[in-house]
């Protein structure tokens, strides 16, 4: 997927694995905590209450093997939330 959006001079930021870790742990506590809600989405919806966490190094990341649900979508929402708080934006140009 990645291949396509520089391709198409899609400027993206990939999250290292740590940050990953920090989105995915963040997400789950604001969710938890109530502080983090969407939009009725079933699919969301179901990959949150499907997701189980697996250790990686000193921290936690969902375990995508095994799921009852496809946990991607939740991945990305958290991802989504960690960019928006810590990702510089970058001005649109004019064209």
């Amino acid at each position: 997927m990645i291949k396509p959006l520089t391709d198409a001079r899609v400027t993206m930021t990939q999250p290292s694995t740590s940050e990953a870790k920090i989105a995915e742990s963040s997400f789950i506590d604001l969710h938890r905590a109530g502080r983090l809600r969407h939009v009725r989405n079933p699919v969301l919806s179901a990959a949150v209450k499907a997701y189980k966490q697996r250790r990686v190094g000193d921290g936690m990341l969902w375990q995508r093997r095994g799921a009852t649900a496809d946990v991607e979508p939740a991945v990305a929402a958290a991802l989504a939330t960690w960019a928006l708080e810590h990702v510089k934006r970058i001005p649109r140009s004019k064209v």
